[in-house]
């Protein structure tokens, strides 16, 4: 993936609770978000992808508000530029 895409930012959530699924749904949710390769990542559950293109850059503010929207009490989410 490396060869086609280049890291900008890292998101992330430190919790016991696995959140991909739900990263993923509000994710999928946000203006300009396309799934870039159908499946990826989702063999073990049943999300379309948990993979995504941009036409722009993604904010992290519009993120969390839809993770508030997704998961009550879920927007506690670090953004690190890399």
């Amino acid at each position: 993936m490396l060869k086609v895409a280049r890291v900008r930012e890292v998101w992330l959530t430190v919790s016991d609770r696995r959140y991909e699924c739900v990263w993923a749904e509000a994710m999928g949710r946000g203006r300009g978000v396309r799934v870039a390769i159908a499946g990826f990542g989702a063999s073990d559950c049943r999300c379309g992808s948990h993979l995504f293109g941009f036409d722009a850059e993604p904010s992290i503010v519009a993120f969390r508000r839809r993770l508030r929207g997704a998961e009550r009490g879920h927007d506690a989410v670090v953004c690190r530029r890399v």
